[in-house]
């Protein structure tokens, strides 16, 4: 019965509180890259930007020195200007 479900701002049917607050606000995160894997889906949400030029191509526990794959965020890509 979908025409029952309560969907988010974002059209989810998960419990979003913070989310929705956010948007309830004005805040709504629209533009950002998703990935198969949390790690890289979470450093793409926080900085705005592909999770392989944030350096988070995997998962933080199969960090390697190869460009992209590191899991350190550099600095000056934390966020948005």
């Amino acid at each position: 019965m979908t025409w029952d479900l309560r969907l988010g701002p974002f059209g989810g049917v998960i419990n979003t509180p913070a989310a929705d607050e956010l948007a309830k606000n004005g805040l709504r995160y629209s533009r950002f890259h998703t990935t198969a894997l949390c790690s890289p889906t979470r450093a793409a949400i926080l900085t705005g930007r592909n999770h392989h030029s944030v350096g988070m191509g995997g998962v933080t526990e199969i960090a390697t020195s190869a460009p992209g794959y590191c899991s350190i965020i550099p600095k000056i890509k934390l966020r948005l200007h």
